[in-house]
């Protein structure tokens, strides 16, 4: 992890997204992590940790299904790349079973989006955006200036994820930080009030298909649902 020295609150954050290898060792882990270790309300649904399940996804992905069954091999495969398929709780249980927290606010605080205002994701409470965009909160994590292809943007047309922290310009407004623009979008702890299963939560940073991966961009999405280019990663305090 990498150190974040802030005015409101100092924190850490994990220097690449979460990848295959490391959250299959997770998985594997004896005994295995149970949904009912995840100390969050919102999350009660959850009834698997594994990349595809189902659990409650109003719009289940094709792709993602699949992975249920073929996740070993692919972590065996491709263990340096972003895990994805995953759904919000999975990434929130992750990061609290490996003591530290999904992004959020100070001390990973949550935050709040309401139906009439999107939030404050981007401002100076929010670590994700912190560790993107610096104290002089840049849009991008190189500079204010977009530079395609500097990152796995859509101009670089490569169509997929790929190993975290191969593209050394990339690197975040804090030194040793990598992908946060591109690559995989990154679960935050930043969602709508409801506690239901198919209440919106943010998706920070882009992926690999944006052209405008910035890092005040955020998608919200259902929390108990799960994209090929979903993943995360977690802070500390």
């Amino acid at each position: 992890m990498v150190f974040v020295e802030h005015g409101e609150a100092d924190f850490y954050i994990d220097a690449m997204e979460v990848t295959n290898g490391a959250y299959a060792a997770w998985l594997n882990q004896s005994p295995p992590p149970v949904p009912a270790q995840i100390d969050d309300e919102r999350c009660l649904f959850n009834g698997s940790f594994r990349p595809g399940a189902l659990d409650t996804c109003s719009a289940p992905d094709g792709f993602c299904q699949a992975l249920e069954e073929s996740f070993d091999e692919v972590a065996a495969t491709t263990p340096d790349r972003p895990v994805g398929c995953i759904d919000w709780c999975d990434a929130l249980a992750y990061c609290q079973l490996n003591g530290k927290h999904l992004c959020g606010g100070p001390g990973g605080a949550k935050i709040d989006f309401n139906p009439t205002h999107p939030g404050p994701f981007a401002t100076s409470i929010s670590e994700w955006f912190v560790a993107c965009g610096g104290e002089e909160a840049q849009a991008y994590p190189y500079g204010d200036s977009l530079q395609p292809g500097v990152c796995n943007d859509d101009a670089n047309g490569l169509g997929t994820v790929i190993e975290v922290a191969t593209m050394p310009g990339c690197e975040g407004s804090v030194a040793g930080v990598f992908d946060l623009s591109g690559n995989a979008e990154e679960w935050v702890n930043a969602c709508y009030l409801d506690v239901g299963a198919t209440t919106g939560c943010g998706r920070a940073g882009g992926a690999y298909y944006d052209d405008l991966p910035r890092c005040d961009h955020i998608r919200l999405f259902e929390r108990s649902c799960h994209a090929n280019a979903t993943g995360f990663r977690c802070c500390a305090d």
